[in-house]
């Protein structure tokens, strides 16, 4: 019964406490994360092959692709904001696919003097393991830094010519609809 079962844990020195019953409203988050995993089980089985009642086979792998999903505001999966390790997946340590490749990134500064210093500098990867890369500064110093200082190089910058504002129509012209 449960009064037993109660007992039993609370012999084994297991904490209980009571809950709310299911409030939708509270669980909004719970719910997303669930409809996201479900979402995720499905397409694995699909690319399997696999009918829905085999979703136990695809979980651990659908579990390791939401955990390993980079968020692009703090630059890292949320396994690694939470725990102060990579995720391993089941083939080994998983990394961005932009670290695999030597090549030209972004590295966060340290050594900001004034607040009008840029935030980050290029560098060019050389190598990299889950924790730490070696890199090239510009001016040619070799430095093995953490990856957490480490984005990956967006496309170039917008120049000022193409910043300025496009007119459609000249004064006294009606605007197009």
């Amino acid at each position: 019964t449960s009064i037993e079962l109660k007992q039993f844990l609370f012999d084994k020195g297991a904490a209980s406490s009571h809950t709310a019953a299911y409030n939708p409203q509270c669980s909004g988050q719970v719910e997303r994360l669930y409809g996201t995993l479900w979402k995720t089980i499905c397409l694995a089985l699909k690319s399997c092959g696999l009918p829905v009642t085999h979703w136990e086979v695809v979980l651990l792998n659908a579990l390791h692709c939401i955990r390993s999903l980079l968020y692009t505001s703090i630059n890292c999966t949320t396994h690694e904001l939470f725990r102060s390790f990579t995720l391993r997946s089941a083939n080994g340590v998983s990394l961005p696919t932009w670290l695999y490749v030597p090549g030209s990134i972004l590295l966060k500064r340290n050594d900001r003097v004034s607040k009008y210093d840029p935030l980050v500098e290029k560098a060019e990867l050389v190598s990299c393991n889950p924790q730490y890369a070696h890199i090239v500064r510009p001016d040619g110093k070799h430095e093995t830094v953490s990856l957490r200082r480490l984005a990956p190089k967006g496309n170039d910058m917008i120049s000022d010519t193409e910043l300025e504002p496009i007119h459609i129509a000249e004064q006294g012209e009606p605007h197009p609809t």
